[in-house]
């Protein structure tokens, strides 16, 4: 961002796993413990909010599973799913058995795929979905699109909806986030979405989902660029 000439603190940056952070602190029963699959960034957010986390240890043999899976942790009460490069067959079992025991669920957001490089690979929302499979479970979803997160962030940083301005590269969870939460948006066509996903007008607007701006770099923005 300060490459670009856009000022910007650490603080200022806002994570889907503060947002879980969040959404534990609301909520009204005691959070125990928290099976949490995803990257060293999630746990650390989650211990920062003061949550005691629990992951599955890479590396562990068929046994050390097996005593896992019969020996449940009676204080795990929460299970969080944020990307994680990792996900395996041994930690969709275990997070599957917490939520069929009927551990709160919570997803740091929907996305199913993010590119990488040429192709689409897959996000957090594939591994969310292979977990509602098994356990008919629905998460509660705590960064983009929820709104939830838009009154969050307004009230923490002062901001007036009237003057900020949601950019993002995905029609389905950054625009319509934007959309839902009452701020203007701007796609940036530099990542998953395209101008070919731009044609469907009247679907993306019943869905909250079509832009106010469309900018091919985060470059336009800066110098004014960008069509409507």
């Amino acid at each position: 961002l300060e490459a670009l000439g856009i000022p910007a603190e650490e603080e200022e940056v806002v994570t889907s796993g503060w947002a879980a952070a969040q959404h534990l602190q609301s909520l009204p029963e005691k959070v125990g413990k928290v099976f949490v699959i995803g990257s060293k960034g999630l746990v650390e957010e989650l211990q920062e909010g003061g949550f005691e986390c629990v992951t599955w240890e890479e590396g562990m043999d068929e046994q050390g599973f097996l005593l896992a899976q019969q020996q449940l942790d009676p204080r795990i009460n929460v299970v969080v799913s944020g990307w994680d490069v990792n996900f395996s067959w041994a930690k969709m079992s275990l997070a599957a058995l917490y939520l069929q025991e009927g551990a709160h669920f919570v997803a740091t957001n929907p996305d199913v795929a993010n590119r990488v490089g040429k192709g689409l690979m897959p996000e957090n929302g594939a591994q969310v979905a292979a977990l509602k499979a098994i356990t008919g479970r629905d998460p509660q979803v705590v960064g983009k699109p929820s709104p939830v997160l838009i009154q969050t962030l307004m009230d923490k940083f002062s901001l007036s909806k009237e003057r900020t301005l949601m950019v993002g590269d995905r029609l389905d969870t950054d625009i319509e986030f934007g959309r839902r939460g009452g701020l203007g948006t701007a796609l940036v066509l530099t990542g998953v979405s395209s101008r070919q996903d731009l044609q469907d007008v009247q679907h993306l607007r019943s869905m909250q989902r079509y832009p106010d701006f469309v900018l091919e770099t985060l470059n336009d923005l800066v110098e004014g660029g960008g069509g409507g």
